[in-house]
Formats: C-alpha cells, sequence, structure tokens
C-alpha cells in the first residue's frame, strides 16, 4: 500500500505557492533569529545571579501577580547586555514568553 502526502499551500494570505517546511513555501520561510543563541554564557556567574534574582524578586516584574520562575535580560545579551544582577528580572513564564516573541518579531522586522 502506497502512503501519499497531500501537498499543502504557503500560510500567507493569498500566496498559491506550495509550503515546504513550518506552513510556507520557500519565499516566505521565517528567517531564524540571528541575535538568538543558544545556552552559551548561561553558566558559572550567571546561574548565581539567576538565583539570587529569583530570590529577590519573588513575584513577576511584569503582571505583578504570578511567581517569578525565570529570569529576564532587561537589555538583552544579543544587544550587549551582560549577566550582570543589575540586568536581570524576575519574570513569570507567560511574560517571558510574551517579552521573548515581541523582540524576535522586532529583530526579524529590522
Amino acid at each position: 500500500m502506497e502512503v501519499r502526502t497531500i501537498a499543502k499551500v504557503c500560510n500567507v494570505k493569498g500566496c498559491p505557492d506550495i509550503a515546504i517546511g513550518g506552513g510556507r513555501c520557500a519565499k516566505h520561510q521565517r528567517i531564524p533569529w540571528e541575535g538568538r543563541r543558544g545556552f552559551e554564557g548561561y553558566k558559572g556567574d550567571y546561574l548565581k545571579a539567576r538565583r539570587q534574582t529569583l530570590k529577590e524578586e519573588p513575584v513577576c516584574r511584569i503582571c505583578g501577580i504570578n511567581p517569578s520562575t525565570t529570569t529576564d535580560h532587561i537589555v538583552p545579551k544579543s544587544k550587549g547586555g551582560s549577566n550582570d544582577r543589575a540586568n536581570l528580572r524576575g519574570l513569570c513564564a507567560r511574560c517571558h514568553a510574551r517579552r521573548s516573541q515581541a523582540q524576535a518579531t522586532a529583530a526579524r522586522r529590522g
């Protein structure tokens, strides 16, 4: 028995081309955000500053409701920010995801 895959059209409104990955055609593929790196530089001193930040800021600094579960670089590392405690703030997962998404979108736009 032969299994066939059905070709899908690009997710971008009005584009008739065939999607190749992520629901988009070759012309509309998203460019990975170059500012985003793996976890290089997130060791030693950063881990100490992270623990300190979460201890000092148990509630998210953006929403003020949920507990802080992650640390956020106020000035992103991709823009020259450091892992110093002064550049970190505690955020809940939801607020951190929103901020990261906004930064990624802004970086793609240039």
